[in-house]
Formats: structure tokens, sequence, C-alpha cells
């Protein structure tokens, strides 16, 4: 049985979709500040992820006809969805400074504790280093009466001092809440034609009013499980938001100002059975051939939890599918 030939573009730009008629039969890319063209045997498979994947797609004329005329380039098929339907968790840090000298944040700043972790690492693969960055989750809900969890909490037994981008100097620690099922939506946007120029990501957190509801109850339930033990036996004190957050307009203010993303971008080339989706059930990119998408931009809506598994899983899907149309 032959494999279906594959050929992967790394460490290079792809500037935008080569067709002939209505099928896709290659890339255009830049390496090296060269322009060069790849071309696909069977299809091409695009994996730029929910932001770089409708910006490709847009750029070779796939995306809202109206968006694309705006930059002179000519539709070579309207497809509404395109860079539509983004959504994201939002996390919210809360940081609380630590009575003893446990965290990273001393760690790092003591040249005994920095041999330390690397003489742990490097002779038994343990130790600070070899931990995630986040080395305790919790999955809980904000009122009583949701069925399912919809807030996720990473724990980091470190702090960052905005100023200076390092660990601050003394020790603290910082609670992360995330709200897993957001209503918001927001959009990817071409700036330019030009494949370097970023996209414009237009995130639109907050704009629901249910997520500015989980945002405040994030901030209160946060403060409930710090002040219960045994953490409450560590910590000295709230640094961020801090006590003089107390309402819930002060409450959304501080999320509105200090949320980030937590790099869980999804939907902005929906699969779906019906026209308005970008992808149908076999990841085919709707209005052409030859082209699929694999990656987390073809899932409908946002997952209750991390991304990369189920991104995994897509593409695990994907090669059963390409395998059995192409391999003979």
């Amino acid at each position: 049985m032959r494999r279906p030939n594959l050929k992967v573009l790394t460490h290079a730009m792809a500037h935008r979709l080569l067709y002939e008629g209505q099928r896709v039969v290659g890339v255009e890319f830049e390496k090296d500040g060269q322009l060069h063209e790849v071309r696909a045997r069977n299809e091409v498979l695009l994996c730029g992820g929910s932001i770089n994947t409708p910006q490709l797609l847009m750029l070779s004329g796939i995306g809202p006809r109206e968006h694309l005329q705006d930059f002179g380039i000519p539709a070579k098929f309207h497809a509404e969805g395109v860079g539509k339907n983004l959504q994201d968790h939002l996390q919210l840090r809360m940081t609380y400074r630590v009575n003893r000298p446990v965290t990273f944040n001393d760690q790092f700043h003591s040249p005994w504790g920095k041999m330390k972790m690397v003489m742990e690492y490097a002779f038994l693969r343990t130790g600070t280093m070899a931990f995630p960055t986040a080395q305790t989750g919790l999955f809980t809900r904000s009122r009583p009466d949701i069925e399912t969890p919809d807030v996720q909490y990473h724990f980091n037994n470190f702090t960052r001092d905005p100023e200076t981008g390092w660990p601050h100097k003394f020790p603290a620690m910082t609670y992360s809440a995330c709200h897993l099922r957001p209503d918001s939506r927001g959009e990817i946007l071409l700036r330019s034609t030009n494949p370097m120029d970023h996209p414009r990501i237009i995130a639109n957190y907050l704009s629901a009013p249910e997520d500015c509801r989980v945002a405040i109850e994030e901030v209160r339930l946060t403060r409930r499980l710090a002040s219960t033990r045994p953490m409450a036996d560590f910590i000295i004190g709230e640094m961020e938001p801090g006590p003089a957050v107390q309402s819930d307009d002060q409450c959304l203010d501080f999320a509105r100002a200090n949320g980030s993303t937590i790099y869980h971008p999804v939907g902005t080339c929906r699969m779906g059975v019906d026209p308005g989706s970008v992808v149908d059930l076999k990841l085919q990119v709707r209005g052409v051939t030859g082209l699929r998408v694999v990656d987390a931009s073809v899932m409908p809506t946002l997952l209750s939890g991390n991304t990369n598994a189920a991104t995994i899983a897509i593409a695990e899907r994907a090669a059963d599918l390409i395998h059995a149309q192409h391999a003979v």
C-alpha cells in the first residue's frame, strides 16, 4: 500500500494558495527571502491554526466577498464564515503574597536555588524544571445551578513583575481562572494584502453579559479559595486586583483591564453541514476542491478545557480520511 505523498512547509511563510480552475493545487511561499511554489500531488492540508488559516484563505480569495473587495482581492469563493466565530478562553490572574520562601520566585532569585533546579533535572529528571507551569488545576462552577463546570483554574507557584518580566523578589503565587464556555464571539480580519503583516485579531472578550457575570464570580470565587485553609495559612494578602476592588463594576473593570488569552483560539473556519460552514464533515473547504483544514479553527464551539488533545484528535481523524481517499 503506497503512502499518500506529503510535502510539509517548515520555517517558511505561506503567501497564497495556487489554483487550477476551482482546484487548489499548491502553495506559494517565502523562504530565505525568496518566493517559491510547491505543488501537491493529491491535496493541500492547511494547518495554520485559528489565526493564520483564515488569513491565508482570505489572501487566496476564500472569505467574505465584501471584506476581500476592500483589499482588492478577487473572491475565488464567497465564504462568509472565514474568520468569523472566533472563541477563546479569557484568563484572569489574581496574585497573592506568601509568608514563607516556598515559591519559584525564591528559587529563581537564589544562586543555590537555580543550581539545585538544574542539578535535579540534569541527573534525576525531577524538580521544578520537570514540572509544568501550572502544577495544580481545578474545574468548578461559577454558580450552583450550572450542570457542569464552567470555570477552570491553573495554580502557579510564582508571580511576575510586570515592569521587568522576571519573577518577583519575594514569595508569591498566582490563581489563574478562565471561563470555559464563553458566549462572546470575535473575528479575524486582514490588515493588508501583505502575508507578512499580522491579521487583525478582534477577540471581543467580555462582550456578552453572561461572560461578564462569570468574570465577576471568578474574582469572588478566587478570594474564597485563597481564604480557605490550608492555603490561607500561607497567604499574607492579595496583590492583584487588591482589597480595594470589591463591587461588581470594580471586579469587571479589573477583568477588562487585566484579562488575557490562555491560547485556546478556535472556530474561525467552522465545520458543519450548513452552507455557512467553512469546511464539511471531512474537513474539506467548501467551494473548492483539493483543500482541507486540519487545525483548531474547524471546531464549531470551544471545548470546556484545554484544546490540545482535541486538536490532535482532529489531526488523527484527518489522517484516516486522507488515507481512505488516497491510499492504493
